[in-house]
Order: C-alpha cells, then sequence, then structure tokens
C-alpha cells in the first residue's frame, strides 16, 4: 500500500491525473491489426479534462512504468477518447484491449510547441493511425481558418485499415471548396469506383507529392505529417525538395 501511494504521489508530481476506462469499442478490423475506440473518465474530484484534440497527450498505467503517447480524437468533459492501434507485443495496447471497464489508470497532457498557421494552404498527411492526431487538427483548421485551402492525404495498406472516412466525406462535402481529400491504399486492387471515391493506389513519392503542392508559396503554407519516424522523414524530405523547409513549414496544433 505504502509503495502504491509514493507511486501515486510521484505521478501527480509530474502532472499526471488519474482517471478509468469508461469504454471500448473495435471501430477497425485491420488488415493486420485491429483499431480500437476507447473512452477515458477523469477521476479527479470536479476536474475536466483541459486538452485540446490532436494534441499528444501521455497515458499511463497505474500497475507499471509504461509510458506511451497518445493524441485525443475526442473531448467531452470530464472525459476523453483515444484511437488506439492494437500491436502484436505492444505492452500498452494489448492492456488497454484486455483491460475491464472501470480500469484505472495516469494521464497528463504533454503540451507540443505551437503556433497558428495563418497560412493559405495547409498540407495534412496521415499514415494509418496517425487520423487519429490529424482529424482534430482538420476540424480545427476548417473552423477557424476560414480562408485557407486544405489538401488531406490519408494512407493505408486498404480501407480495413481506414478509420473515420465517412466523417472526413462529410467534411469534405461540407467545405468543398476548401478541403481536398484523396484516400491512398498502397494494396488495394483496383476497382471502377475509385475515382469517385477519390481513391489513389500510389505511394507518397516525390512526384506524387507535387501533383498535390507543387505551385504552393513555402511562405504561405504549413504541413502536419503523422505516421512513423521512417515515413515522416521521407515525407519531409519529399516536401524539401519541393521548396518547403521542415522548420518553416511544420504545422504546430494549438
Amino acid at each position: 500500500m505504502a509503495i502504491l501511494m509514493c507511486h501515486d504521489m510521484v505521478l501527480r508530481s509530474l502532472g499526471y491525473r488519474p482517471c478509468v476506462l469508461a469504454s471500448k469499442e473495435v471501430v477497425a478490423e485491420g488488415s493486420e491489426f485491429p483499431v480500437y475506440l476507447f473512452w477515458f473518465q477523469s477521476t479527479d474530484s470536479g476536474s475536466r479534462v483541459c486538452v485540446d484534440p490532436g494534441v499528444s497527450q501521455s497515458l499511463s498505467l497505474n500497475n507499471g512504468p509504461v509510458f506511451r503517447k497518445y493524441s485525443p480524437v475526442a473531448v467531452d468533459g470530464d472525459r476523453f477518447a483515444l484511437g488506439v492501434k492494437i500491436y502484436k507485443g505492444g505492452k500498452m495496447t494489448e492492456f488497454l484491449r484486455d483491460a475491464k471497464i472501470g480500469q484505472a489508470l495516469w494521464w497528463a497532457p504533454k503540451p507540443m510547441k505551437t503556433r497558428t498557421t495563418g497560412c493559405s494552404n495547409v498540407g495534412l498527411i496521415a499514415m494509418g493511425i496517425g487520423i487519429t492526431a490529424v482529424l482534430p487538427v482538420l476540424e480545427r483548421e476548417l473552423s477557424t481558418n476560414p480562408t485557407s485551402k486544405v489538401v488531406l492525404l490519408y494512407c493505408n495498406r486498404t480501407s480495413q485499415d481506414e478509420v473515420w472516412v465517412e466523417k472526413i466525406k462529410t467534411l469534405s462535402e461540407t467545405h468543398t471548396d476548401r478541403l481536398t481529400f484523396t484516400r491512398h491504399l498502397t494494396r488495394e486492387a483496383v476497382k471502377a469506383t475509385d475515382s469517385e471515391e477519390h481513391i489513389s493506389h500510389d505511394r507518397l513519392t516525390p512526384d506524387v507529392l507535387a501533383k498535390y503542392f507543387a505551385g504552393w508559396d513555402p511562405r504561405d503554407s504549413a504541413f502536419q505529417v503523422v505516421g512513423s519516424k521512417p515515413q515522416k522523414k521521407a515525407i519531409y524530405s519529399a516536401l524539401g525538395r519541393l521548396g518547403f523547409g521542415k522548420d518553416d513549414c511544420k504545422l504546430h496544433v494549438k
């Protein structure tokens, strides 16, 4: 008991707050790994979850030193939701998959360096589960920067790996003059309806990216790329060849 109390005190001193798992559901079966939507509820008396969706957070198990960063896809009062891909052997992901409703955890906001874009052009590139961080940024951009043009490229192996496509389609239909949304499915067979569904089977090579972003003014453009470190490195390198410097054009969430 004394060890547990000490553990809790240390986490609180680091800015962590207690929460419990409120609900969970599978939102995509996945071609290899499923994606779950987890809702958590703060158990701090009278506290609200004062974080913005899309800003990376840190979630810690209360039964061991396991820390992982996730980006909330929704916040509702004292509740927040995470979209999580369940990787085989993943300590946190498998724990969450198997956890019972009411399981106690600790969470804490980890603010990113921020700036508003004020840009005319915004490029959002999401690799797989990276859409959980990009979707809230897309919604914020469309609602707060009424004159910007936004391109969203959502990349997966197959449509089985996609989540929240219908929600993005609705945003695209609502903002037809501002939002260009293309789904890149690199391991799915070509279908007659691909053009109608805005589906491409191309990998995001420099030539493919040029089709979307060539002609944009680097001084008036911002990008957010979410994926693995090698994926982000490759994309930012390709954007660099188009004249977009990573430090100058990288979009930070506010």
